[in-house]
């Protein structure tokens, strides 16, 4: 008994469902195994995740062609370009692609270089046949020969297809398909899993117009808007500035949050349409309010776009809540912010504990590296540091540490909240908070990269990821989604922590992921798999192996990203910066 047929993915327009539904039919008949969306998606489920799972998994893509398909927009376009993509990453000799002219039409220039078939021709089909043929023995490795079979079609099939009347039958086992497991070999070289938290900047604001350099970037184009208070609409422009234009900062506490991402009048769901109007009312100045719709083009922020760009962009890293930086902070360590979305200070003597103590309650290192005592620690973790002092080192221990391969098994950096003095020395802040020096951050993210990254041992065996704990306020167009619920509910909102805070920047660096990865990908994720800070303690729990039997319900419904370490060898390109050349450290 063949387990398993060749699978064919059929590309079509919605206008061309009945010439395609006769070529599914047909293409059963040969023992294929066609995928027509129509079959396959089920009620409720994400038609366009689906659709993008499907292509990645397919073994052959049909692409229909008519004077209908060709001609129309939406979501068959995207369809096409994902195939395309895949099909890029085929062996030079494989066949993956074929463009089928369902009827006499033009065939798109993106898809010209690849050899058509015309499908109304008498002898079409068979054609079509010899290219699965060859996908099969391509397969398999060898050359199986074709058996006959009887099937019968219905005049109106044979007339949307072919005349041909000459039917067989091929069929082929497929060979096992390669799965990421946990002895992947970037997974079993890793030893040390680090991340640094930035501040208060949106994903859009700071890397939203990378899209156009890669539109695989959910970011924007310029199209994107917000009403004011006078009802004008106000487009997001390549214009931020280091510092300066979001003074006073924009409000970030659960309300103002509230109206940026329903609006004024209140929308049922989110529509991401009310940051103008709610940084009007830190300053009750119309133009003044325009200022959170600016993002940095990529050269302007030439750290964090380089990284994105050479490595692992997240599409979807969202914060935690709808709040502002405490709460989502212990969400990173914590798993949960224990009903709160107010700034207190409130984690001493919780039933969970953090990621850290969890750590080293096991028998792993761990270590909360804050920038130096002026700056100290945020995130509620200052009693903590005050009750277990070995778990917190500064800065310059985190880049002694680096140089000398004493890193522990888990790092979290935080950096310079605070501009001050340290004897003579200037030291500019370095969290990007509104409205500290974006320079001065860029900067400090290149020193954590730089740390690592030039200790060769150390590059190879560690996953860096760069996050930030929340928006700040700042325009972003993607509205977050609904989320497994916590256990917790905040006594002053009533919120149930049911639904993710906006989303912001997170790149993830490591010399086992490909150049240029992001995620979701049309291409290769599904589009449902979102991240949040409560990825980081699931992430570092499940690579360590720890107990997780007692961990909140937000902490272990989350998605974690050690599946992303898919090269078979670490990269020997080298990325690297010049120090000192941002404004930021002490001079």
């Amino acid at each position: 008994m063949i387990p398993r047929s060749l699978r064919v993915f059929l590309c079509h327009s919605s206008g061309d469902k009945d010439a395609v539904r006769a070529l599914s039919k047909r293409l059963r008949a040969e023992g294929a195994e066609p995928w027509l969306d129509e079959e396959q998606i089920l009620p409720g489920q994400d038609w366009e995740s689906e659709i993008y799972k499907a292509v990645r998994d397919t073994d052959i893509v049909l692409v229909c062609l008519s004077q209908h398909s060709i001609n129309k927009r939406g979501f068959v376009q995207k369809e096409i370009r994902a195939v395309l993509n895949v099909a890029d990453e085929q062996p030079q000799d494989a066949i993956f692609l074929v463009p089928c002219k369902l009827e006499d039409c033009d065939v798109p220039d993106r898809l010209r270089r690849y050899h058509w078939v015309e499908l109304f021709s008498d002898d079409g089909f068979e054609k079509l046949k010899q290219t699965l043929a060859h996908c099969v023995a391509r397969i398999e490795g060898s050359n199986r020969p074709l058996v006959p079979t009887d099937s019968a079609y219905s005049d109106r099939d044979e007339r949307a297809i072919s005349r041909t009347k000459d039917i067989r039958r091929e069929t082929v086992a497929l060979p096992r398909r390669i799965r990421l497991t946990p002895e992947a070999p970037g997974i079993q070289k890793l030893k040390h899993i680090v991340v640094l938290m930035m501040r208060s900047r949106s994903f859009d604001h700071m890397l939203g117009y990378m899209m156009a350099r890669d539109p695989r970037i959910d970011g924007v184009d310029g199209t994107q808007t917000n009403p004011d208070t006078t009802g004008a609409l106000v487009p997001v422009q390549p214009r931020a500035q280091y510092q300066s234009q979001l003074q006073p900062e924009p409000g970030q506490r659960y309300p103002d949050v509230d109206l940026q991402l329903f609006g004024d009048p209140r929308a049922a769901v989110p529509n991401m349409e009310g940051f103008v109007k709610a940084y009007y009312h830190r300053q009750n100045n119309v133009r003044h309010s325009h200022n959170v719709m600016y993002c940095f083009p990529p050269e302007k922020v030439p750290v964090i776009s380089t990284l994105a760009s050479n490595f692992l962009v997240f599409n979807r890293w969202f914060s935690s809540l709808p709040g502002p930086a405490i709460p989502n902070r212990a969400f990173a360590h914590f798993g949960t912010s224990f009903g709160r979305t107010d700034m207190d200070f409130f984690y001493p003597g919780q039933k969970y504990k953090t990621i850290h103590e969890r750590m080293v309650a096991e028998g792993h290192t761990a270590k909360i590296y804050y920038y130096d005592p002026p700056s100290a620690t945020m995130g509620g973790m200052n009693l903590l540091l005050e009750e277990k002092p070995a778990l917190f080192g500064q800065f310059d221990q985190f880049r002694a540490d680096c140089y000398a391969g004493h890193l522990p098994d888990y790092s979290f950096i935080e950096p310079n909240y605070t501009d001050h003095t340290v004897g003579a020395d200037t030291v500019p802040a370095a969290d990007q908070h509104p409205d500290h020096n974006v320079l001065a951050g860029e900067e400090f993210i290149a020193s954590v990269y730089m740390s690592v990254l030039d200790n060769e041992d150390l590059w190879n065996t560690s996953l860096l990821l760069v996050v930030y704990d929340t928006h700040g306020g700042i325009y972003d167009h993607v509205p977050p989604p609904a989320c497994a619920p916590d256990e917790f509910t905040d006594p002053q909102t009533r919120f149930k922590f049911d639904r993710l805070g906006i989303r912001v920047p997170a790149v993830l660096i490591s010399p086992w992921i490909p150049k240029g990865r992001v995620v979701p990908d049309p291409a290769l994720d599904s589009a449902s798999r979102v991240f949040d800070h409560a990825s980081i303690p699931a992430t570092v729990a499940e690579h360590f192996g720890l107990d997780t039997t007692h961990r909140s319900p937000r902490e272990a419904a989350a998605s974690t990203f050690l599946d992303f370490l898919t090269l078979d060898k670490p990269r020997d390109d080298y990325i690297g910066f010049l120090p000192r050349i941002f404004g930021g450290g002490r001079r």
